[in-house]
């Protein structure tokens, strides 16, 4: 335990002792709510704990509420009905810091040591985008007004950590995220656009228990969110999700090095997008990446791209049927995976870009 109670340390917390080593899964749900999105946040832990059988593993909770602090919580059922007990308040902080995020990390890692462990990430992101260079970008979770950029989110992990990490936050999809990820988890689950409200909420009391399960259970867990989503109408009609396998990553982003046109300087105004900006910044991977593979090559591309995406779904629209003004679009394309194209009038996201792994290894 000295590791759990050195990092908790001054934080007023309760002491609790390992849970039984050979529990299969533990599963955190991380829920950054210090910001615009707390007050579904109450609604949202009910819905799982709706939904949770007990068995299989534990399910614990972290969350910063703004005013209250941070806690940590496990789940217990109590005549027949689950409920959540604090099991570490560790007092104002920043949930949003990669330190509090890694020592969070560890502290469930130490408190219920498993077979297995799974995560679901819930608060504001814009993917791999770096913190306030462009308008409208949220990175990666959001506390107050700070936020963690991708390596830093990568770098708290430890790695071949998580069985999976589950995104319900938006534009989590790109390649240059689940790239800086490949090593920190086997499978992703991410949208490639935005994740609209509710988001998995109203699916988790029939869904929760799939992710106690192996990887078939990511993909019900997928498929129930997306038909949930698709059964929408007007702009509640708007989703896209999919699964992405790590272990292919490496293949693909070595293959892209050697075999992609280097010299291409195609009109990327009529590609595939998946975002609501005046500046699209999220652009279908696998269309954009056809245009820089020869012809004879194109097969092999495809079938790169299959042993990453395991799973893949999108309505036929993105807020269709609103105004101009919220920028819809349709949904023709989409492969489950997005890429950044380099814009020179971007230059301080395109600066940000030649930092990433995917960057680095690729191009």
């Amino acid at each position: 335990m000295l590791v759990f109670l050195t990092a908790c340390e001054d934080k007023h917390h309760t002491d609790i002792e390992p849970e039984d080593p050979d529990t299969n899964r533990t599963l955190l749900v991380y829920i950054g709510r210090d910001n615009n999105l707390s007050t579904t946040i109450e609604e949202k832990i009910e819905y799982i704990l709706q939904g949770w059988s007990g068995k299989g593993g534990n399910l614990v909770f972290y969350q910063d509420k703004q005013g209250e602090g941070a806690h940590l919580y496990e789940t217990i059922t109590e005549n027949g009905k689950n409920s959540i007990r604090e099991i570490a308040s560790y007092g104002e902080e920043n949930s949003a810091d990669p330190a509090i995020f890694g020592r969070v990390i560890q502290d469930v890692r130490t408190a219920y040591p498993s077979e297995s462990y799974g995560m679901i990430f819930f608060s504001h992101a814009t993917g791999w985008l770096p913190e306030k260079v462009y308008e409208q970008t949220r990175t990666i979770g959001r506390d107050g007004t700070d936020e963690m950029d991708l390596a830093e989110f990568a770098e708290a992990i430890p790695d071949n950590l998580f069985d999976f990490i589950i995104f319900e936050a938006c534009h989590m999809a790109g390649i240059e995220v689940v790239y800086e990820l490949r090593n920190k988890t086997d499978y992703i689950l991410a949208s490639a656009a935005e994740i609209v409200s509710p988001g998995f909420r109203y699916i988790y009391p029939q869904s929760i228990d799939y992710l106690f399960l192996p990887e078939a259970g990511l993909i019900s867990f997928a498929e129930n969110a997306f038909e949930w989503v698709n059964s929408q109408t007007d702009a509640y009609r708007s989703g896209t999700l999919s699964i992405i396998q790590t272990s292919g990553l490496n293949t693909l982003a070595q293959w892209l090095n050697n075999n992609m046109d280097r010299d291409f300087t195609g009109n990327y105004n009529t590609l595939q997008i998946f975002d609501r900006k005046k500046e699209n910044l999220f652009y279908d991977f696998q269309e954009y990446f056809s245009y820089r593979i020869a012809p004879q090559q194109q097969e092999t591309f495809n079938t790169l791209i299959e042993n990453c995406v395991i799973y893949a779904n999108a309505t036929p629209g993105f807020f269709s049927g609103m105004s101009s003004s919220y920028y819809p679009f349709v949904i023709e394309k989409h492969c489950g995976l997005t890429t950044y194209i380099m814009k020179e009038h971007l230059q301080g996201i395109n600066e940000a870009y030649t930092q990433l792994a995917w960057y680095k290894d690729v191009y």
